[in-house]
């Protein structure tokens, strides 16, 4: 993931500025608040990306990482200005942080159900079981004090972040202004301590240099990374729970599409593999009747 990510966007930067000179870049904030026609214009992207963000939170394992990709594809899939994506366009922003911040209300709904959805829940739900606290199905008719006691907690600590977040705003910003030759650098001693960080062994960063210039490659030929990274992320889950399933099901594969659940699943997941093919004809095959029409 550090090479597919992080290793390969600083080679990517290099590959840029290679032989560029690039003078100080001053930046300055305008605003801090987004402005009307940005809340409107973003605002599909907010619904579609809670939407995302809840259900994705409501599923074991999963967390704000993976909403957050999923966010920003589905934001960019329906902009009408997906080349802007990557140059600060405002639903590319809206989209994944709309996403993540949705996935908390869907890991809560786990957590009634003594099931952590990501990692917060999952100290959270320590927590609970520490202080003699079991989340279920009647956790709010046993302990009603203490789960108005974590909904406010969470209200005041979205004051908080919000306090620190616009407080520090202004220096966030002055990190757009690094020079490129003390960045890069720094991107790569990141990625190499990272990387050993992890199991604290050569082979792991052998392993995330080669991953970087794979990355970097794949990039330049306009390969998307973050299905690799969700796949990555996901597949282990995926597999873990597949087997689960079939011994189950008594090793009866059939038992994904008669039951209603999986089978609505593997329906969407298919037309999600088809859309990007017929949808471009079925928008050409419109546009070309409309045109007979008109003439």
């Amino acid at each position: 993931l550090i090479g597919l990510f992080a290793f390969s966007q600083g080679l990517i930067n290099i590959a840029d500025s290679f032989g560029n000179h690039r003078g100080k870049v001053a930046q300055k904030l305008e605003r801090i608040l987004p402005t009307k026609a940005d809340l409107i214009y973003c605002l599909p992207t907010f619904i579609r990306s809670s939407i995302i963000g809840t259900l994705i939170g409501a599923i074991p394992g999963t967390g704000g990482d993976i909403a957050s990709w999923v966010g920003y594809n589905e934001a960019k899939r329906w902009s009408k200005h997906p080349e802007k994506f990557g140059d600060g366009a405002p639903d590319g922003i809206a989209g994944p942080e709309a996403a993540n911040n949705a996935v908390s209300g869907g890991a809560l709904i786990l957590l009634s159900l003594s099931i952590p959805g990501d990692a917060c829940t999952a100290i959270m739900l320590g927590a609970l079981m520490m202080l003699g606290i079991t989340p279920g199905p009647l956790l709010m008719v046993e302990s009603p004090d203490k789960v108005y006691m974590i909904v406010i907690g969470l209200f005041f600590a979205n004051i908080f972040m919000a306090v620190c977040g616009f407080g520090g705003l202004k220096i966030f910003t002055k990190i757009a202004a690094v020079p490129e030759v003390i960045l890069n650098p720094l991107i790569f001693v990141f990625c190499f301590v990272g990387t050993f960080a992890v199991n604290h062994t050569v082979q792991d960063i052998y392993l995330m240099i080669i991953c970087g210039i794979l990355g970097f490659f794949l990039i330049k030929m306009q390969f998307s990374i973050p299905p690799i990274i969700l796949g990555m992320i996901l597949g282990g889950i995926l597999e873990k729970n597949f087997r689960r399933a079939l011994v189950l099901s008594g090793g009866d594969w059939t038992t994904f599409f008669t039951r209603p659940i999986s089978c609505f699943f593997i329906i969407i997941a298919v037309l999600s593999l088809i859309y990007p093919f017929i949808f471009p004809k079925i928008k050409a095959h419109l546009a070309a009747r409309k045109g007979e029409k008109n003439g």
